[in-house]
């Protein structure tokens, strides 16, 4: 093999050189080749500071993290832990006990839409056929409501949303053709002013609430499971109510004033689920109020719809001081106890600590 510092000097030999060369041309020769190995252990040494500095910095980083990676990380081991406390409370037919965690029998479904939802948000992944269970449990009990004094909206609207999302994970033909006609039923309800409010005797049912015009809860979400239905199996035949429902929503939520509950109703402020709602389609008014809001009391379903525009700190500190050590959310305090109890308070948190939709 040749010597690398004779190939350097050959190549600086006239063509058919004499081997007695002059003395000044040996000096060159020699200067030049004192020069060339001085640079190859120049950059020797260069890649040894850069190996040992990239090292070393890896190091510190490994020992002393970013804020922001640390954050991330505790996010994800408290959202894991969640799911884990979840996948412990699941029964065999897909569905979650809301009665025994302090929840009211007749959220169970929309309860356990919100659990579905939770899994499908785990940090780790959750077994396929956890979440199919509870997509079926949902499925067969949304098929089995009978008109009524139950919440039948909730359910409704929550296992729909659900369902959406498991659909758009796991294809299933079967449960296509079941969303592909409950959409259809939403859009029947669809009031003639373009929104959506309770009505009784169907799956916008509110217990004791009689046929009542539009409000800007139901629209929102009604709205939010067409643009969802047509993502996942796109029709083009939803386009219509969808831009009814959405110009509806534009006089309760304007780019510029108090969000509404109805064009002329009472206003929403940000302890309410409804002003997040509202921000979520308003990037600017978001970044020029949200970001310095705050709800003063506790309410895991306003947090879960805030969550999905603005996560910070503040908000990941607190959620992280009040999980319990067996990675679930008590709802003692929370606004919504009485309907879902601990399944909701912690499904919830953990959609909250999750990362939010592209």
């Amino acid at each position: 093999m040749n010597d690398p510092d004779s190939s350097f000097l050959e190549s600086y030999l006239p063509p058919n050189s004499s081997p007695e060369a002059s003395p000044e041309f040996e000096g060159e020769l020699l200067q030049r080749v004192h020069h060339h190995r001085r640079m190859k252990q120049t950059y020797r040494n260069s890649g040894i500071a850069f190996v040992v500095l990239t090292v070393a910095l890896g190091i510190q980083v490994f020992q002393n993290p970013p804020a922001q990676l640390q954050r991330g990380f505790q996010r994800r081991q408290a959202a894991q832990a969640g799911v884990d406390w979840l996948l412990d409370q699941q029964r065999e037919d897909g569905s979650w006990n809301v009665v025994a965690q302090g929840g009211h029998g007749s959220f169970s479904v929309g309860t356990s839409a919100l659990a579905l939802s939770a899994l499908l948000h785990a940090p780790e992944g959750v077994s396929r056929d956890n979440m199919e269970q509870a997509g079926d449990f949902l499925q067969q009990a949304l098929a089995q409501q009978t008109n009524g004094s139950s919440p039948l909206l909730y359910n409704e609207l929550m296992a729909m949303h659900s369902l959406l999302e498991l659909q758009a994970r796991y294809p299933n033909n079967e449960r296509a053709d079941f969303l592909r006609e409950r959409v259809a039923g939403l859009i029947q309800l669809q009031q003639a002013d373009g929104g959506w409010g309770y009505q009784a005797g169907g799956s916008l049912n509110y217990g004791p609430v009689a046929d009542n015009p539009s409000n800007s809860a139901v629209t929102w979400w009604v709205c939010r499971i067409l643009e969802q239905a047509e993502r996942v199996q796109p029709s083009g035949r939803r386009t219509r109510s969808l831009e009814a429902g959405q110009a509806w929503l534009a006089r309760c939520f304007p780019e510029e004033g108090p969000i509404r509950y109805t064009p002329n109703g009472s206003e929403s402020d940000a302890d309410e689920a409804l002003y997040w709602m509202a921000l979520l389609g308003q990037p600017g008014r978001l970044e020029s109020e949200a970001l310095s809001s705050s709800g003063n009391r506790h309410d895991a379903y306003r947090d879960w719809i805030r969550s999905r525009s603005i996560q910070n700190d503040g908000m990941t500190r607190d959620l992280l001081a009040q999980q319990d050590q067996d990675g679930s959310w008590q709802a003692n305090e929370d606004r919504w106890k009485r309907a879902g109890g601990r399944i909701y308070a912690t499904a919830a948190r953990v959609i909250s600590l999750s990362p939010p939709e592209a």
